[in-house]
């Protein structure tokens, strides 16, 4: 996730699926309200979701998803998964879970751990880049465009980064995923911090990369569909077939949206990690100055910029957003806007639920930003645009 003013690297993601394991409630369609099912009584259980759990085999050549063409699962390394850290936090995130989001981790084909650049099974075995780079998600389609599963992927490294091998906590996740985006983590260049979360522990953590890449598919799941609502892997999208069409595309009286274009589907159907695509209003956060004061280590320009990402307002007190955006990340793609708000809202709705996620961003002349409005799940409520989206999924709750 590194924003420059030109492009971005680092690959990464696709996402999950909205299948419980039960018949779930269907989303909201155009064209009226929809006559949403009943819930579910039944919740997924623990051992059905640790069932799904696989390493994934290491191959000449490696396993590449785009590469992969999607047509096929990834390969399963017989060796169980046995590394007692790993399954106590995954089973803790589970455990704190909403309970529809139970149901959607259950009825994934796999949920893989990536060995990619990992000599054993040990977590301290590993060696590469910050974790975002290996957590992958996707839907599967075989080449008559039938679903052929949905899958997820961590990575091993990923419990190399916490204390006594566990994952990291939240703050500490987020923070690194958010200088790994924005390619700013020289300690004397002051970069953003997470400095005030709550809850801040490995269950969140894990709970916090599940809903992420869950929810990558969950956009293929919701929008990548037949005029039926059934499954249409690899057909194009129409964003009309969510939410009554108004995620990105609000109507009535007030309803500006975040962006100025609708979404696209690329044309290897592959979203990569921090890729910036489609392009903001002209009230918004200018990406491309963004990228430009980064790319020239102007950091503390940068840093009001990001500021105003989180809390909607400028140095010079402009309101420049209305509240928009679920984190940094999610301001820089049609795609990362869905799928942040999606686990923000997972995270909002856990047993223990995330009431606080403040960055600390340090600004031109002097400034220190760390207020409020820069905690999103804090002052979720004043910022109405995200609210707005928000919505889309309360049918989840049902």
């Amino acid at each position: 996730m590194r924003v420059s003013a030109a492009t971005v690297t680092m690959g990464i993601m696709i996402g999950l699926s909205l299948f419980a394991c039960a018949t779930p409630p269907a989303p909201p369609r155009a064209g009226g309200v929809a006559a949403l099912r009943m819930q579910v009584a039944e919740v997924c259980s623990l051992p059905t979701f640790l069932s799904k759990l696989h390493y994934l085999a290491q191959t000449s050549p490696p396993f590449s998803l785009p590469s992969s063409g999607f047509q096929k699962a990834p390969p399963i390394d017989p060796a169980p998964v046995n590394n007692a850290n790993i399954m106590q936090d995954l089973t803790a995130a589970f455990n704190t879970a909403p309970d529809f989001f139970r149901n959607q981790l259950c009825n994934l084909t796999g949920v893989y751990i990536d060995r990619t650049g990992c000599t054993s099974y040990d977590p301290s075995s590993c060696t590469g880049p910050d974790p975002s780079d290996r957590l992958w998600g996707f839907r599967a389609f075989d080449s008559s465009g039938n679903s052929a599963g949905e899958f997820t992927g961590t990575w091993l490294g990923l419990w190399q980064k916490g204390v006594q091998g566990h994952a990291p906590v939240l703050s500490r996740f987020e923070t690194r995923r958010l200088q790994a985006l924005l390619n700013w983590s020289k300690p004397g260049d002051k970069p953003p911090a997470h400095e005030l979360v709550q809850p801040d522990t490995v269950a969140m953590t894990v709970l916090a990369v599940l809903a992420h890449e869950a929810g990558h598919v969950f956009w293929y799941d919701v929008f990548v569909i037949k005029p039926d609502g059934s499954p249409n892997p690899g057909g194009p999208a129409d964003f009309n077939q969510f939410c009554s069409g108004t995620f990105y595309q609000p109507v009535g009286v007030g309803q500006q949206g975040s962006w100025l274009l609708p979404p696209t589907v690329s044309d290897e159907r592959w979203v990569s990690f921090g890729l910036p695509r489609n392009y903001h209003k002209a009230d918004d956060v200018d990406m491309t100055k963004l990228g430009f004061d980064l790319d020239h280590g102007r950091f503390p320009d940068a840093g009001d910029l990001l500021h105003g990402i989180y809390s909607g307002q400028l140095p010079d007190g402009t309101n420049v957003q209305n509240g928009r955006w679920a984190s940094a990340l999610a301001a820089f793609s049609t795609d990362e806007d869905f799928v942040e708000t999606f686990q923000l809202f997972v995270l909002m709705h856990a047993r223990t639920p995330l009431q606080h996620s403040r960055v600390k961003i340090f600004g031109s002349k002097g400034r220190t930003y760390f207020g409020d409005f820069d905690d999103i799940p804090y002052t979720f409520s004043q910022k109405p645009e995200l609210v707005r989206k928000s919505t889309c999924f309360n049918y989840l709750l049902l």
